[in-house]
């Protein structure tokens, strides 16, 4: 799938990603481990023996630049493709990544379609259990 990273929509600077169908395992498991997530003491926990999981502020970001460096496979662009250094997506343009992400949306949908999220009603697997 062809992306335009510019309002000149066919002259102007492209990539072309993976469909989402066609991502993989790999694929999966580089956007989902791509987010260093710090254990810390729960603060609601007077006996301070919860823990609760910190995630960065661009974890988002972090994970969509995992899954571009591999899913871009051609690019007109000064810079090489990635080909899974996602540093080489820090020098792209503001509006060039911003566009990226959006692009990616449909492929993290895509991947994360079988993840239960226990936040959503009916979803906790704790609920409804007696201690």
């Amino acid at each position: 799938m062809r992306v335009y990273l510019d309002d000149r929509e066919g002259e102007g600077l492209w990539a072309d990603l993976k469909d989402p169908e066609d991502c993989n395992a790999g694929d999966r498991r580089a956007m989902r481990g791509a987010v260093p997530v710090t254990m810390a003491a729960d603060p609601t926990d007077p006996d301070g023996e919860r823990v609760t999981q910190v995630y960065p502020g661009d974890y988002d970001e972090q994970m969509k630049n995992a899954l571009l460096a591999r899913i871009i496979t051609a690019w007109n662009l000064q810079h090489p493709v990635p080909k899974g250094d996602r540093r080489i997506l820090d020098k792209l343009s503001l509006e060039q990544i911003d566009r990226l992400y959006e692009a990616v949306k449909p492929h993290v949908e895509f991947l994360n379609k079988n993840v239960v999220n226990p936040s959503q009603p009916g979803t906790d697997p704790t609920e409804g259990s007696s201690s």
